[in-house]
């Protein structure tokens, strides 16, 4: 967790951790800056992007994109919130890091109508 902290500094606010994972939140406009640092840093190797879903906290809330990150250098997972806002529903587009995401996001689309920028392939 201290690594988290000293590497993405203020870009990760609200760390939680439990005994498997650890939980951060980054904001829109820094999302693809973090989550390519977690990927490409040696000392956090985030290879795999198991998922990416949404949370609906209900009318007059936000809405949230999360990411799920697995490394084999560590025992925990580490998931990602993004919140986005209800009446402006984008994220930026994770499909330069992991080019997998594009089905992710098609269901963030369809689903829950939050338009990843940058995905050109946003179809049913």
């Amino acid at each position: 967790m201290r690594l988290l902290v000293d590497r993405l500094g203020d870009t990760a606010t609200e760390l939680w951790t439990d005994e498997d994972t650890v939980e951060v939140q980054v904001s829109r406009e820094r999302i693809v800056d973090a989550l390519r640092t977690l990927r490409d840093d040696p000392d956090f190797g985030f290879f795999f992007l198991a998922d990416a879903a949404a949370v609906d906290y209900g009318v007059g809330n936000r809405l949230e994109v999360v990411y799920h990150l697995y490394s084999d250098r560590h025992p925990a997972w580490l998931r990602i919130r993004v919140p986005v806002q209800r009446g402006d529903p984008r994220a930026p587009s994770v499909t330069g890091i992991w080019p997998g995401a594009m089905f992710h996001e098609r269901e963030l689309s369809d689903i829950m109508g939050i338009v990843s920028e940058g995905n050109g392939a946003l179809r049913r």
